[in-house]
Parts: C-alpha cells; sequence; structure tokens
C-alpha cells in the first residue's frame, strides 16, 4: 500500500470523526432537549396531549400530583389529580383527572372532579373542564366547567348546569356554590322540578 493511499484512508477516519462528534454535538441541543421533554410529558398522560404542544415549553412533568390546603392547623382542602405537566414561564400546572375534596362542617365532605384542568398555586384557583361533577351526599350536579376558589371557598360555574337529590332536580345557565354555608346561587333561566310523593 502506498503512502498516498494511507494518507487518504488517515484523512477519510478523520473526516467520519469529525462529522459523528458534530452530529452529536447537535443532537444534544438545548432546543432538541427541550422538545423532548414537551414528548414526554404529553406521552405521559393522553389527556394532557390534546392541550400540550411543543410550544409550550413544559419543563417538568410528573405523574400524579397532591396538594393538601389548610387553615387554622385543619385540612380545609386536598386536590388530587392523574398527572401534571408545569411550564415554568407561565406558571401553569396543567392537570389531569383532577379531583378536589372540600372538609365540610359536621364532617362531610364534597368532591369535585373533571377530566383537564388548571392550578394556580399563587391564587389558588383551580379550574376544570370537561365533565365536571360535582357531589355532596345526596346532592349531584354536573357542567363542563368550575373554578374552585381555595380562598373564599366559592365554586363558580360560569356555564350551563344540571342538579340534582332525592328532594328536587333542576338546571340553571350559571351558579356559585358558596362551601361556607353549603348554599348553591343559581341565576339565569333558573328550572325546579320538585319530586312528587308516590
Amino acid at each position: 500500500m502506498n503512502k498516498f493511499v494511507k494518507i487518504c484512508i488517515v484523512v477519510c477516519i478523520v473526516l467520519l470523526g469529525m462529522i459523528a462528534f458534530r452530529h452529536m454535538q447537535e443532537s444534544a441541543s438545548p432546543e432538541d432537549i427541550e422538545q423532548e421533554q414537551a414528548r414526554d410529558a404529553t406521552i405521559l398522560d393522553p389527556d394532557l396531549a390534546e392541550i400540550t404542544t411543543q410550544e409550550d415549553a413544559i419543563n417538568i412533568a410528573v405523574k400524579g400530583i397532591n396538594l393538601t390546603q389548610g387553615e387554622s392547623g385543619e385540612e380545609s382542602w386536598r386536590l388530587n389529580a392523574s398527572s401534571a405537566s408545569f411550564d415554568q414561564e407561565s406558571g401553569k400546572v396543567i392537570i389531569s383527572r383532577p379531583k378536589i375534596t372540600y372538609f365540610l362542617k359536621e364532617e362531610s365532605k364534597l368532591y369535585i372532579e373533571s377530566r383537564l384542568g388548571r392550578l394556580d398555586q399563587t391564587e389558588s384557583l383551580v379550574e376544570m373542564w370537561d365533565d365536571v361533577q360535582v357531589d355532596e351526599a345526596d346532592n349531584h350536579l354536573t357542567s363542563s366547567r368550575a373554578v374552585y376558589n381555595g380562598k373564599t371557598h366559592i365554586i363558580v360555574l360560569p356555564e350551563p348546569l344540571n342538579f340534582n337529590n332525592p328532594q328536587f332536580s333542576g338546571s340553571a345557565s350559571q351558579a356559585d356554590w358558596d362551601l361556607n354555608s353549603n348554599v348553591i346561587t343559581a341565576s339565569g333561566n333558573v328550572q325546579v322540578r320538585i319530586a312528587g310523593e308516590k
């Protein structure tokens, strides 16, 4: 093998090494890592994939979330969700299958759950949408959207809702459920049907 062929082989090996090294550097760029994290976040939960895109720059994605809030040394409400994605830039936490347990007086509980939600920890707000259900003892309420304020302990139901219990059932365009007094105030096209005796 002559000297020229040997030099050509060495040059080819060096060039291939440089190309491979450059490819490894490019494949590990911050943009690629961020996009991979966004893809991972949506893969964790199909529900989150509907509202999460790579442009959201998701930095953390977790499976399962538990948040407890209390007052005067006692737990007042608890939030559980099957998964969550957190965007550090906006501070929003998108949650899948959120369920709030609110502890009413006399050891009774109220439950609010939906398919998707958004948590604002700074304001203690939980926005919930898609198949919202609120249950307290025999009282059952359904709607497409609800906002729970953890500071005022009021559930705002800004869209049409249906409610029922053994005594009556009905519907309204919107309502507020004050958990301090456990009173629902409905407004807009309110209809109530009282259950008659058999």
